[in-house]
């Protein structure tokens, strides 16, 4: 997963620059310096990153380096330097009071962490929804067959422990954008990837596992952007 996700911030890095040096050839940008170019290419990554890790707090300080090299090209109000860093410094200090604490823990165990909230789901048909925050669930079903998740800036955790798949199997729709989902399944049951990645990662643990052909089968669909899905097997 780690190694996944390292790829896809040195993807991000290389657009950046490539981004960077087609602008430096464009003629409505051509005044715009290359030292300016890679200051916007670097901030931009920097928001793309305080977004994905759900460091919210830190956004002020990229836009403030955006708006100081693009103030002249763009013909924004002039602010020194100096006092755009006290304004970015201050709105920093304010967000960091005013915003909940989130962190991502991907190398945490379901049940290794008392500061997430847990909630428990009964039912063949679930829909659950993380938004800005942290949540695991427990899901209870005696015959599961379908499984909506929706996860947005936020951490979703599920544990399926105490879950009966349907005879045909179950899916798990995953709809996650600037977050992590993570699956807690039991060991012998057979992951079927069919998710849609754009600039996310899915990681079904095991790779090389070869499950029962008649091994109860979850079949993961949706989509993921700038996000992770991960399947740890109990």
């Amino acid at each position: 997963m780690a190694h996944r996700s390292s790829r896809v911030w040195q993807g991000i890095v290389v657009l950046l620059i490539a981004a960077v040096v087609l602008a430096n050839q464009i003629s409505d940008f051509a005044h715009i310096g290359v030292g300016s170019l890679i200051v916007i290419a670097i901030a931009l990554l920097a928001i793309a990153l305080c977004v994905a890790r759900l460091k919210f707090a830190a956004l002020p300080v990229p836009f403030a380096a955006l708006y100081f090299v693009l103030q002249a090209p763009l013909d924004l109000p002039f602010i020194r330097l100096g006092i755009l860093v006290l304004i970015a410094f201050l709105a920093y200090l304010g967000l960091k009071m005013l915003l909940p604490r989130m962190r991502r823990r991907q190398r945490v165990e379901y049940g290794d962490s008392h500061e997430e909230d847990e909630q428990s789901s009964d039912g063949n048909a679930p829909s659950l929804t993380v938004n800005f925050g942290s949540t695991k669930y427990r899901l209870r079903a005696d015959a599961l067959e379908t499984a909506r998740l929706h996860c947005s800036f936020g951490s979703m955790k599920l544990a399926f422990e105490e879950v009966e798949l349907s005879a045909n199997g179950a899916e798990a729709v995953v709809s996650c954008s600037f977050g992590t989902v993570k699956l807690f399944v039991p060991e012998h049951w057979q992951i079927v990837d069919q998710v849609n990645c754009s600039m996310g990662s899915v990681d079904i643990g095991k790779r090389f596992f070869r499950a029962a052909q008649d091994a109860p089968k979850l079949t993961l669909s949706g989509n993921v952007s700038f996000g992770g899905v991960e399947v740890r097997r109990l």
